[in-house]
């Protein structure tokens, strides 16, 4: 049936037959309001499923960032453990060359036993022979009677307490003759819980003492303070025994209670982890942990998940927000379009039908509008994009000022960490002087450690010259197989402590290039001392000069543990130190490469590393061009 109207004609019965299920689908919306918010929910919802999917993949990608944020924080909690352990082994060592013990006057090392332990707030410090006898004990009266830990038992699994002494630590140490440190236990002359330091005492070659230091756990106060701002991390210690060290917030009497069954069970699978778990205080929270292959403790740095998840709950809300916002301004602008359009169409059905419409509007002239109301948007739009990147620049402005605050912090603890050990030596030498100990071992200390804090200086001041391109070099013709033998001499004092050899392998004739000659000679002398550092004792050392062309061709060959294959571009980055270099060796500011680099590449070469594999020690190479002499100079003229 035809009403008359166009816009209601079918032009084919087969379309209308078709189209006859549609057509009453859509006379039930009623009013063209409603199909217009259908079709903006149709097109909206793929959006917000594309927006949720967005969402889980940035709120996974934060959950990682979190879990390796957690990771670092407790790696380096982990190593300023073992620099503290550090400081305490160098009292010790200090401790080993008192004249009294070197006279064996155990009365008057008693004495100075117990103000050394007075001045660095130890518990005790005691004298052990290598039959595991305790000579003396500060603690106690010299002469009177002192417990013998070595028959101690050694503790069982799953301890609930400290124990009551344990001699573990200090019979590893009478066995092996080296470096430990005990778990926690409980001191039997003192009735507190304690920890002990060992230092194994040699004499021509042979053990004659052990000392130890008894430490409070308290030591590490302030390695376990909360930060001032930012979220409040949970910061613990757990021993070997898996018992409590510290926790950040102080609490003595958790000290030495057993950690949580989740922590001991996610211990077993390995050292270095990432775990959940609830507090004592009954707070669900994240937390890594890092078990340090010196002292056998464990470093964990947690958040509770509800600061974890915040991040991640701000995104969803944002995403919420933003989708309802688009669902919101989707249905007003169908209203409203609707309207417009429907107003169009009355007025065409009005016209078409010969009736005088009640709208005086044409759409053309709305149309015109929606056209001005897209400028103003772009307009809005492009305000918005100016602000955006604003915020962008000014963010990336902070995280670089951030970069740099973190560099800086890292470099002061650094710098104060190996300023402080020689500072302590010499300040130790000092006090043996004061007591009248002959001159020449406290001013050998002084000397060997001033020329330490002289190498930090100059390494300081070599990399500042370097940076701002003031470093001058005095080039001359030099025959490397002279700078090569002066490197050598020059660090002769340590192979020789280390009963190392030097094969050195070189042309009978002579290899030369335009250069500075101290400063070559600083390259490799700092090459060999490395070399020499890491590699053990009573091993050989090979240094090879080459020629390939118009290069002269340097290798510095060790038998140390060799370096991974993602680390041999970072050892030529300042300040880094690798984590089982740093384990050999505490000295040092991560400078000597770096320099030695940006030397080479001064004089037109360049310096590489490359490691044989674990184990199998590292190689050094450096390439310098030669200088061109007569028979060259002719050949390139020709």
């Amino acid at each position: 049936m035809d009403d008359g109207s166009p816009l209601l004609h079918t032009p084919s019965r087969r379309v209308e037959r078709h189209g006859r299920r549609g057509w009453r689908t859509f006379r039930q919306l009623r009013s063209l309001r409603q199909f217009l918010a259908l079709l903006v929910l149709v097109a909206v919802a793929p959006i917000a499923v594309v927006a949720a999917g967005l969402l889980m993949a940035q709120a996974r990608s934060e959950t990682r960032t979190l879990e390796r944020a957690l990771s670092v924080n407790a790696h380096t909690l982990s190593l300023a453990i073992d620099r503290e352990m550090a400081n305490y082994e160098t009292l010790l060592t200090t401790l080993a060359i008192a004249p009294h013990l070197q006279r064996e006057d155990y009365a008057g090392f008693h004495a100075y036993a117990q103000q050394v332990a007075n001045k660095y707030q130890a518990a005790f410090i005691s004298l052990f022979s290598p039959d595991g006898r305790q000579v003396l004990n500060s603690s106690q009266p010299y002469g009177a009677p002192v417990l013998s830990p070595v028959e101690l038992p050694d503790p069982g699994p799953d301890l609930k307490a400290p124990p009551h002494g344990d001699g573990t630590a200090l019979r590893k140490a009478l066995r092996e003759g080296v470096r430990t440190n005990s778990n926690l236990f409980r001191s039997r002359s003192l009735g507190r819980i304690v920890f002990t330091v060992n230092h194994p005492v040699m004499r021509d070659g042979k053990l004659a003492y052990v000392l130890n230091v008894g430490i409070d756990p308290a030591v590490f106060r302030d390695l376990l303070t909360r930060p001032s701002s930012g979220p409040s991390p949970l910061i613990v210690v757990v021993d070997g025994n898996n018992l409590l060290v510290g926790r950040w917030d102080g609490r003595a009497d958790l000290f030495g209670s057993p950690a949580k069954s989740d922590y001991r069970k996610a211990r077993a699978g390995g050292g270095n982890f990432i775990a959940r778990t609830t507090t004592r205080e009954g707070e669900p929270a994240i937390y890594a942990a890092h078990t340090s292959s010196v002292t056998g403790w464990t470093a964990i740095y947690g958040l509770r998940t509800a600061q974890a998840a915040a991040v991640t709950q701000s995104i969803w809300v944002i995403g919420a927000i933003a989708v309802a916002l688009s669902l919101l301004l989707g249905g007003w602008l169908a209203y409203r379009y609707a309207t417009q359009i429907t107003r169009s169409l009355r007025l065409l059905t009005d016209a078409a039908a010969g009736k005088t419409s009640v709208y005086s509007e044409a759409a053309i002239p709305e149309f015109a509008a929606v056209h001005a109301a897209l400028l103003r948007a772009r307009a809005a739009d492009s305000i918005a994009a100016q602000e955006r990147e604003k915020h962008v620049v000014a963010r990336t402005r902070q995280e670089e000022l951030e970069e740099a605050s973190r560099a800086k912090d890292q470099f002061i603890r650094t710098l104060s960490h190996e300023l402080r050990n020689p500072l302590g030596a010499i300040r130790n030498a000092t006090l043996l002087l004061r007591q009248g100990v002959p001159s020449e071992m406290p001013l050998a200390i002084v000397e060997r450690q001033t020329a330490q804090l002289v190498r930090l200086v100059d390494d300081l001041m070599d990399v500042s010259r370097l940076s701002m391109g003031k470093l001058s070099l005095k080039k001359e013709r030099l025959d490397l197989r002279v700078s090569i033998a002066e490197s050598v001499e020059g660090v002769q004092h340590r192979l020789t402590q280390k009963r190392q050899l030097v094969e050195i392998q070189q042309p009978d004739e002579a290899l030369e290039v335009v250069a500075d000659a101290s400063r070559i000679k600083q390259v490799l002398t700092n090459l060999l001392d490395n070399a020499s550092k890491y590699s053990p004792p009573d091993t050989q050392l090979q240094v090879a000069l080459s020629r390939s062309g118009d290069v002269a061709r340097i290798t510095v060959r060790d038998e140390g543990r060799g370096v991974d294959a993602a680390d041999l571009e970072r050892v030529f980055e300042p300040f880094v130190q690798l984590t089982a270099q740093r384990s050999e060796q505490t000295e040092g500011l991560g400078l000597g490469l770096p320099i030695a680099r940006q030397l080479i590449q001064q004089h037109g070469g360049d310096i590489t590393m490359a490691s044989a594999g674990a184990g199998k020690g590292s190689v050094v190479t450096v390439e310098l061009p030669l200088a061109l002499g007569a028979h060259d100079l002719a050949a390139a003229a020709a």
